[in-house]
């Protein structure tokens, strides 16, 4: 029996005020309790409606849903469908599963607000049944959300999802049938020409889901007129046509231009979907790039980005901070703060600017795009960091500490990912560690690439200034904002998970080859970090250096190893020198380094300008440092003694006299904080040794990142000898100043750090000199020779190739400061090593690499930032002693 009015006026009217208890307002009535009939009841008011049902119950819709529900007719039949659809609501305006939209949900059907959709959408019947009730109603997997409401079409229903369609008709099957569409996504853009005649995107159908259908020409009927390319930034639109190409047990079917059309050229399009509504949504962004010819172009790597949501508030917890609590020992870190995410902001808005003078056709980002998957209340099943990500290239989040604005990306970006895009969880800035409990044995840094110190990392966790207590042992500093963490919870930091978001929304492959004309680009995953300590003694060893594993001991000195390549990575690179004939360049972009001397430390004489002329006892210290030559019995370890074991023991290190560095297995203290897996193998295909042993065009160029340094290395094959040689040098630009480096003082295990600077016409291994300033006090710097014939600076670069190639470039990140360049002189007395902190412009002329230049984050940011990251203000001193 129905509600009388009464009764669905009091249900209606405790429901009001139920509402407004837990913060939806309705406003006042603006409507009689009105008979809806089905059994029901509503009643309007200011910014709502609220249903009553005897049997479902009483539900509020506001907002967009509300306007969707009464366009498609609300709870009466819909006679475009010639069915009731909906029915009543039996929800409140919730969220969805993933917790990222409004969503109702009513008899039969829901009502999502899913952004772009210009309103919200309805999905409903035999087709909403079996879209709920399957995996394909998580976003991450299979349809995803509906982007446009049930329609009638070629003799039946059919909802359009994220990724492909249902279509249902009762006279052909008893359940709707599913089709796929997987376009090219926003972090690996097909590209294409101008005037491509080619399918743009394929859809394959299995034949029998075809046939339920009733046949191929009912989907082309569905489809045709609903997609079209749109010039990212503008509404210019071509539309796409869907024609068979293939009947079989697999039914194939090919979007296309029409016939005539020619895009634009150097030009990124959207793929978007017409809805019922005449609005367009954005099925695909960034999907195509049309260029007619790829001989000269230029490419920016970008790596380390380290995107995440968090650091956005940074700033603003600082001066809150120091508002709140009248602090004045906050003032650096707000001025000096380094945002990890207007990094990227800002290297958007300097390739837009680059393409729009005709100089720049792409970016190359090698990992660590986000700094970790989820923000620690985030929902799990969402989007996450990579969600951000995404609308950072998109440019939908703005500038939290500028006016600045943000644009969205008009250029292509290739990405793959780095080890902590599987990482899930966020980690503290400073912490402490321990078994339990308050007490720590040790505590953990990980503020400084944000350039600030201990006191601001503090504030950032707990804005509360440091308090002096009476203690019975007198007075004591106690600290806030340095939490402490069990082993499991900082185990927990270093977790790894799948990061499904960006597999869904950004990038489907793990592993791919982007063909640029004669050219390709090869991105590979290099996977999530190994060595995870297991348990606690386990990560107690770990956290102090004590563990057996390398891998293990990766993980506690902050760049660990990752899985490394599988046989998938090493038949792309072979099938890229296939293809390439030895006619095009092979670019190689990926997260981990390959090879990379352990311990992260550049020598300047590893490198070939210097290495013939170096002392032996420089290197010998070097590798006394990586691993400890403990004496024998009665044995002293003098310089002469150390010598001699080191010539022993390692023979693949020469000490001088060489170009070269070090020869033969790269497993032997090379192999620190690198990709595993098959790393040997894919380094002889790089030097030109393909899988079936034979001689191939090495690989040209390998850019990587990971340990947040700028460092170049060549390798050569030895014929005679069957081994690699590896080289370091400066090989595509000198820089004025490099990492410093460790020189042993004389007497075997002391060591002094000197500081470095390049000097054209510098003597390889000369003098060190003693510099002072007020502040740094006394320090030691060294001036080396430039390499003297850089890619830069050569006049023939098919030449320098000849000679170079393959060419490993690790690049500094352009979002975390690879050198704190304002450490607190309290906390570290050292001057700070030189900042690389940006990214790399690789420039192609006539089908050849001309030039490799380093692009400084301030220079990408340039009149971008009000409050610019500090520069090396140490070399002014040092140059000016040396001017004298």
């Amino acid at each position: 029996m129905p509600d009388s009015k009464a009764t669905a006026l009091a249900k209606i009217t405790q429901k009001w005020s139920n509402l407004q208890k837990k913060g939806l307002d309705l406003g006042i009535a603006q409507s009689d309790v009105t008979s809806a009939g089905y059994g029901g009841w509503y009643r309007i008011f200011e910014k709502g409606r609220i249903y009553s049902h005897q049997t479902i119950g009483t539900y509020e819709v506001h907002g967009n849903i509300l306007n969707v529900y009464l366009r498609r007719k609300a709870y009466a039949n819909n006679p475009t469908l010639g069915r009731r659809e909906f029915g009543f609501p039996k929800s409140d305006e919730a969220r969805t599963p993933d917790q990222r939209f409004s969503v109702s949900h009513f008899e039969w059907g829901q009502i999502i607000s899913l952004p772009g959709t210009w309103g919200g959408v309805a999905i409903s019947g035999e087709i909403y049944k079996a879209w709920i009730k399957s995996p394909v109603a998580d976003h991450l997997h299979g349809l995803g959300y509906p982007i446009n409401g049930n329609v009638k079409k070629a003799g039946g229903e059919i909802v359009f999802f994220e990724r492909g369609l249902m279509y249902y008709n009762k006279k052909n099957s008893s359940i709707p049938v599913q089709v796929t569409i997987e376009p090219p996504l926003i972090g690996n853009p097909a590209i294409i020409k101008p005037d491509q005649e080619e399918s743009l995107i394929e859809v394959t159908a299995p034949q029998r889901n075809v046939e339920l259908m009733g046949g191929p020409n009912v989907l082309v009927q569905a489809v045709q007129n609903r997609f079209y390319l749109q010039k990212v930034g503008s509404n210019i639109r071509i539309p796409l046509i869907l024609s068979l190409s293939e009947f079989d047990k697999q039914v194939r079917f090919s979007f296309s231009m029409i016939p005539g059309h020619v895009l634009e050229n150097r030009t990124l399009y959207d793929l978007v979907f017409k809805m019922d509504n005449g609005r367009f949504y954005p099925f695909s962004p960034h999907a195509f790039y049309a260029r007619d010819n790829w001989i000269d172009f230029s490419l920016i790597h970008a790596t380390d980005i380290h995107v995440a949501r968090r650091i956005d508030t940074f700033r603003s917890k600082l001066v809150r901070a120091k508002e709140k609590y009248k602090r004045t020992d906050l003032d650096e870190g707000i001025k000096h703060l380094n945002n990890w995410n207007d990094g990227f902001r800002d290297l958007i808005c300097y390739a837009n600017s680059l393409h729009e003078k005709g100089l720049l056709d792409g970016i190359i980002a090698t990992g660590d795009l986000v700094d970790y998957l989820f923000e620690d209340r985030d929902n799990r099943k969402g989007g996450g960091n990579f969600e951000f990500f995404r609308q950072l290239i998109l440019g939908k989040v703005k500038y939290p500490d500028s006016s600045k604005k943000q644009e969205e990306l008009k250029i292509p970006i290739f990405t793959t990912l780095g080890n902590h895009d599987y990482r899930p969880n966020a980690y503290k800035l400073i912490f402490g560690v321990g078994p339990g409990g308050a007490a720590s044995i040790k505590t953990v840094r990980l503020y400084s690439n944000y350039n600030i110190n201990e006191t601001e990392a503090r504030a950032i966790q707990d804005g509360r200034p440091p308090k002096t207590i009476n203690t019975p042992a007198g007075l004591q500093t106690y600290s806030y904002g340095r939490p402490t963490l069990s082993f499991k919870g900082a185990e927990r930091m270093i977790k790894t998970a799948e990061p499904m978001y960006y597999f869904r929304y950004i990038n489907s492959r793990i592993s791919y080859m982007v063909k640029l004309g004669k050219h390709r680009l090869v991105m590979l995953d290099a996977g999530p970090d190994v060595g995870l300590p297991e348990g606690f003694w386990d990560a107690l060893k770990t956290a102090f250096g004590n563990s057996e594993s390398e891998d293990k001991a990766t993980i506690y000195k902050g760049t660990p190893n990752t899985r490394g390549f599988k046989t998938e990575e090493l038949n792309l690179t072979s099938i890229a020198q296939k293809e390439t004939q030895g006619q095009g360049l092979i670019i190689i972009g990926t997260h981990s380094p390959l090879i990379n001397t352990k311990g992260s430390e550049y020598p300047h004489y590893f490198r070939e300008t210097e290495h013939p002329t170096a002392d032996e006892k420089e290197v010998a210290n070097y590798l006394r440092r990586q691993v400890p030559i403990h004496p024998q019995p009665f044995q002293n370890l003098t310089n002469a003694v150390l010598l001699k074991r080191v010539k022993k023991e390692y023979k693949d290190w020469p000490l001088k006299s060489t170009s070269y560095f070090k020869t033969g297995d790269h497993k032997n203290l090379m192999d620190w904080g690198v990709s595993r897996g098959e790393i040997e193998r894919f380094l002889k295909l790089c030097v030109g040794i393909n899988l079936s042993n034979r001689l191939v065009r090495p690989v040209d160029l390998i850019l990587f990142g990971h340990a947040h340094s700028w460092v170049e290395i060549r390798l050569k094959w030895d014929r005679q000898k069957q081994e690699f040689q590896y080289y370091n040098d400066f090989y595509s630009e000198n820089p004025s100043v490099y990492y410093s480096s460790n020189k042993y003082k004389g007497e075997f295990g002391a060591y002094k750090r000197v500081y470095i600077r390049l000097v054209k016409g510098a003597v390889p291994n000369g003098k060190v000199s003693k510099i002072k300033d007020s502040f740094w006090g006394e320090s030691l710097l060294l001036k080396i020779p430039n390499y003297s014939h850089p890619l830069n600076e050569s006049k023939n670069p098919v030449q320098w190739w000849e000679q170079h190639r393959p060419l490993f470039i690790r690049g500094a990140p352009l979002g975390p400061s690879d050198n704190n360049t304002r450490r607190d002189k309290n906390e570290n007395k050292n001057r700070p090593d030189p900042s690389f902190e940006g990214c790399k412009l690789i420039e192609v002329q006539n089908d050849t690499i001309a030039r490799i230049s380093q692009v400084s984050r301030n220079e990408v940011s340039k009149d971008n930032r009000e409050q610019p990251i500090a520069s090396n203000n140490w070399l002014e001193p040092v140059l000016h002693i040396m001017m004298k």
